[in-house]
C-alpha cells in the first residue's frame, strides 16, 4: 500500500538541504511544499505503477490470481479451487510450466514444483533381462504378469514418488495419508504424456 501524500511529501522534504534559505519546503501550504506535495503525488503514482507491474508476476501475484487462473484454465478437474493465495500462485506456475514439458528431465522438474521428488524411467528399465528388459530400475516388473509384452513396456512412462516421512502415522506400519499433491501431479502428468504411451505412478 502506497504512503499517503503528506508522509511522502515529509520525506522529500528531509532530503532538502537545511539553512533559512530551505525551510519553506518543510511549511505547509507554503509555495515551495506545495511544490514538494506535486512531486510526492508523481512519486506515489510511480509506486503504484511499479507495484502493479510486479503484481503481475505468476509466482508473486495477489490481485492477477482470478486472471491467471482463467488464463491458463488451471481449475481443470486436476487442481482444484483453492483459498489459499500461496497454494493459488504454485499452481499457476506449475501450469505455466507444464506448457513445455517434453523430456524426462522436464517431469521431474515439475514434479519438484508440487513439492514431490520423482524419478522417470522407461517400463522396459524395470523389466529384467531375463524377460528382454534393463533391469536397470526397481521395482523389477514382470512380463506378461505387469506388462503384456517389450513393447507395452517400452511405451509406458512410470513415475517414482518419494513419499516423504511426514506423510505417515508414527506406527510400526505406517498407513500414509492422502497426499493431494500427488494426486495432482499424476492427473496432470496423464494429460501431458503422449498419446502412445501408458503412465504408472508408484511410491517408493
Amino acid at each position: 500500500m502506497s504512503r499517503s501524500v503528506d508522509v511522502e511529501t515529509k520525506i522529500i522534504a528531509r532530503f532538502m538541504p537545511g539553512g533559512k534559505a530551505w525551510v519553506t519546503f518543510r511549511i505547509v501550504g507554503h509555495v515551495a511544499n506545495l511544490i514538494l506535495r506535486g512531486l510526492a503525488k508523481e512519486n506515489i503514482r510511480v509506486y503504484d505503477a511499479i507495484n502493479l507491474l510486479r503484481d503481475t508476476i505468476p509466482d508473486e501475484t495477489e490481485l492477477f490470481l482470478d486472471e491467471w487462473e482463467s488464463a491458463l484454465n488451471v481449475i481443470d478437474g486436476c487442481f482444484r479451487e483453492h483459498s489459499n493465495s500461496i497454494i493459488r500462485r504454485r499452481n499457476i506456475v506449475i501450469k505455466l510450466a507444464a506448457l513445455g514439458v517434453q523430456t524426462s528431465a522436464d517431469f521431474v522438474t515439475l514434479g519438484a514444483l508440487f513439492g514431490l521428488v520423482i524419478e522417470v524411467n522407461s517400463g522396459i528399465d524395470h523389466v529384467p533381462p531375463g524377460d528382454g528388459g534393463y533391469g536397470t530400475a526397481s521395482p523389477p516388473f514382470a512380463i506378461p504378469a505387469d506388462f503384456a509384452d517389450v513393447k507395452t513396456a517400452r511405451n509406458t512412462i512410470v513415475i517414482r514418488v518419494v513419499v516423504p516421512a511426514d506423510l505417515t502415522f508414527p506406527l510400526e506400519f505406517p498407513i500414509p495419508f492422502t497426499n493431494p499433491s500427488k494426486e495432482e501431479m499424476e492427473c496432470l502428468f496423464a494429460r501431458l504424456k503422449p498419446a502412445t504411451n501408458d503412465l504408472i505412478v508408484i511410491e517408493v
